[in-house]
């Protein structure tokens, strides 16, 4: 009988993001996961750090000298993984799915298939249905005549509270001549907030002096959204990942942190269906994510990163065509349990992945977290990197005025013949090093977070539209004396990658406001290039603004 090989154009990938504000042993199975196809070349790996013993000696009187050496294992080393995945945006379907299929929304929100990757590097760590104030109920204060009438708008800055972790909510507050306060509109309903959270408002908000009777109402009802990712833990923004009806916003405003939120992903090589593979990559974290912008190509990520191990989980699997009850048992004969993989062998989609959340231990079905898989096979929300563009306006229009007439907007107009973009966390991983141990990885930490990019086009002369500048002009500018006076230059770039038609077709548009550009570099070939590095910087030390947003935009509706 031949041994069973097992091939890589099988692979499935499987990306769990388990919350952060409820993780713990007990929710191994609870944390929502998707499906990301993944192209050729992928890989994944863990070695060993070793150190040896080596002796060094001159001959014996016997005409002898020892060459021997000792190995030793002092540590594992964190498990290097990457692998690459297509741009793909797309309008969920929310309850119109295909039979089999797992929605990403309960509405028909802009989505992108790969969108969890983008949260864990971006620092969230909660990927839930937003919770916002809808209505709410008056505690105290509501009547002080001290107060002047009038209409009062009340801002996240202007209220505390007793309690909840709740951000963003926003009032209308109108003081009647009486003095008698009430909440006429709830602006913002914000994020994160429960029944009876409290909101006190002081009384040199709404028309009286300081120290005198503050207003005070609590959340009566909730209003709840669309699924986005967050930031739980000591948040500082709103959401990382706002999917909304004409796009999805992704910001890095969450993501100066220390440590970044973990993953697990699940690679399926499903060869043969009875008896799959799976390799679990624990806790592993986004460090690179780059886009390179072939003229010929269809836009791709190219990912990488690392996780603590990888685990054999193949003994782990049941395999069957319904959900497992609390005494069936897994590939290696055990009973199974949470955090066990199903794979249903009857789903409409082919064999759908469900990671186990709550296991009966009797006769009764278990529970069962099955992954998103909504538009992975959709044929029309590729994204073609013939389209691709970059808008580039200087800050300084004095120095770089861009087009050729008298009063320049600052504005340069490249066509692209290619380029790259990378976003880098520069993680590194804490490994403990105590003799006579093998060491497993400890802990990841992030350094500095780099940004950068280039742009190729053609070295061209002049333009019909004489108020954006061509690529000659952008860098004689850039040589010339009033620029070489300045130490740091300052562009607003757009990247739209898949065109600036944003209506309907799916694109991908990063904008960046503080872009600091070398010289470009000529390229002497059949047509002559230019060739331009740029490093994307933030405000200060203390932000995380390099980036303004990424944008996803989705055809009307994926086929």
């Amino acid at each position: 009988m031949a041994d069973q090989l097992y091939f890589s154009r099988d692979t499935r990938l499987f990306v769990q993001m388990r919350n952060q504000d409820a993780e713990d042993d007990g929710t191994a199975g609870a944390g929502s996961v998707w499906e990301i196809p993944v192209l050729d070349g992928y890989s994944f790996s863990q070695t060993t750090n070793t150190s040896e013993i080596l002796l060094s000696e001159m001959e014996s009187t016997k005409g002898i000298s020892r060459r021997g050496r000792r190995m030793f294992t002092d540590s594992l080393a964190p498990a290097e993984w990457s692998f690459s995945t297509y741009i793909r945006p797309f309008h969920s379907k929310g309850g119109s799915v295909a039979t089999g299929v797992k929605a990403a929304d309960n509405g028909t929100d802009v989505h992108a298939v790969e969108e969890v990757l983008w949260a864990a590097m971006g620092g969230a760590d909660v990927y839930h249905s937003a919770t916002g104030v809808a209505t709410v109920d008056t505690l105290g204060g509501a009547t002080d005549t001290s107060r002047a009438a009038g209409t009062y708008t009340i801002n996240e800055d202007d209220y505390t509270m007793s309690d909840g972790t709740g951000r963003g909510a926003s009032f209308t507050i109108t003081v009647n001549g009486s003095g008698v306060a009430s909440v006429t509109t709830v602006l913002s309903g914000g994020d994160g907030y429960a029944v009876d959270d409290t909101f006190s408002i002081p009384s040199e908000k709404i028309g009286a002096a300081a120290g005198d009777t503050a207003f005070t109402f609590d959340v009566a009802t909730l209003t709840t959204a669309g699924y986005d990712f967050r930031r739980a833990v000591n948040k500082v923004s709103g959401p990382v990942v706002s999917p909304a009806s004409g796009l999805s916003t992704v910001v890095m405003t969450e993501s100066n942190r220390s440590a970044l939120h973990p993953l697990h992903f699940y690679f399926v090589i499903d060869t043969d269906t009875s008896n799959p593979i799976v390799y679990k990559l624990a806790e592993a974290v986004v460090n690179e994510v780059s886009v390179d912008f072939d003229v010929e190509g269809i836009a791709t990520l190219n990912w990488s990163g690392m996780a603590k191990e990888v685990e054999d989980m193949s003994g782990s699997v049941h395999v069957d065509a319904t959900l497992p009850i609390g005494t069936d048992t897994t590939t290696d004969g055990s009973t199974v349990a949470l955090g066990d993989i199903w794979l249903d062998s009857d789903n409409a989609q082919g064999s759908a992945f469900h990671i186990l959340s709550a296991v009966t231990g009797n006769s009764n079905a278990c529970t069962a977290t099955q992954a998103i898989d909504e538009a992975i096979t959709s044929t029309n929300t590729f994204i073609r990197n013939r389209l691709t563009s970059i808008d580039i306006t200087a800050d300084n229009k004095t120095i770089f005025p861009g087009g050729s007439t008298a009063n320049g907007d600052g504005k340069y107009n490249l066509a692209l013949t290619g380029g790259s973009f990378t976003i880098s966390n520069n993680i590194t991983y804490l490994v403990p090093d105590e003799l006579g141990f093998v060491n497993k990885p400890l802990e990841h930490v992030t350094g500095a977070r780099n940004v950068t990019g280039s742009a190729t086009c053609y070295l061209t002369l002049s333009d019909s539209d004489s108020t954006s500048g061509t690529s000659r002009q952008f860098f004689n500018d850039l040589v010339s004396t009033s620029a070489m006076s300045q130490v740091v230059n300052k562009f607003a770039v757009t990247l739209k990658i898949g065109g600036s038609a944003q209506d309907g077709t799916a694109s991908l548009v990063i904008q960046m406001d503080n872009v600091h550009f070398e010289v470009p570099s000529h390229s002497v070939e059949d047509v002559i290039s230019l060739e331009s590095n740029f490093h994307a910087l933030p405000t200060d030390f203390g932000t995380a603004n390099e980036i303004t947003s990424i944008k996803y935009y989705a055809p009307s509706e994926y086929s």
